[in-house]
């Protein structure tokens, strides 16, 4: 079976680079919980709300980050989804 460009996937690598970079943003917001809960400053109880926000929060930044504006800057940085002249074209 032959590929149609609609079949390619460009940059697979980047794509491992742009989840860790969204797992480092959720860590940002969820570690200071997590240590708050280690530390008996919160209940054990809220373990799991935490990690529910977790999920919560990777799916907010991984939707931002498919926002056409959002992965154009990215693309600049070396994180975008698609080559740069691709979405310079539109």
């Amino acid at each position: 079976m032959s590929e149609t460009p609609t079949d390619q996937i460009w940059y697979k690598n980047r794509r491992v680079w742009r989840t860790i970079f969204s797992a480092v943003l959720t860590g940002a917001v969820v570690v200071p919980q997590l240590l708050a809960i280690v530390n008996d400053a919160w209940p054990t109880d809220a373990l799991s709300l935490v990690l529910a926000q977790s999920l919560i929060v990777q799916g907010v930044i991984t939707r931002i980050m498919a926002n056409e504006t959002v992965n154009r800057v990215l693309a600049y940085i070396g994180l975008g989804s698609a080559p740069k002249e691709y979405l310079v074209a539109k």
